[in-house]
């Protein structure tokens, strides 16, 4: 299976990987790559059967997919990295972490809920009293 990647950047800071959402690819994160590159090497892959990356004939779990996100890096020649993860990355990024924890210098999760931590229905109640707290109409 073969894993696209933009890897935009260059120098001798921590590489930072950035691992798209659902219904996302790689690309989402161009616009961020050139200021994120400056001093480092920016490592942004098509998640397994999405974009331009190959199918996995199994293994779709996201510890399967954070291992075959960590050989890239490997493949590519870095040991240590910090990683983005948005939406359905972040459920990988977090699997990563948690293989590799002294091979990751830094973790930003993003839009979505951390898997095992806690009351989900609690917690998108919760999100919804933040992030939506759309006034209520009263009947005229």
């Amino acid at each position: 299976m073969t894993l696209h990647s933009l890897e935009p950047g260059a120098g001798n800071g921590t590489p930072v990987v950035l691992l798209h959402g659902y219904t996302e690819t790689s690309r989402v994160w161009r616009p961020l790559t050139d200021t994120l590159g400056e001093g480092r090497v920016v490592i942004a892959p098509d998640l397994p059967g999405v974009g331009d990356s190959g199918m996995l004939d199994k293994g779709y779990d996201k510890a399967t997919v954070a291992r075959d996100i960590h050989a890239l890096v490997r493949k590519l020649g870095f040991c240590k990295v910090n990683l983005v993860g948005h939406d359905l990355g972040l459920m990988v990024a977090c699997a990563y972490a948690a293989q590799y924890p002294h091979e990751v210098d830094g973790v930003v999760f993003m839009d979505a809920l951390l898997p095992g931590i806690g009351d989900v229905v609690v917690g998108v109640a919760a999100a919804r009293q933040v992030a939506f707290p759309f006034p209520r109409r009263h009947a005229a």
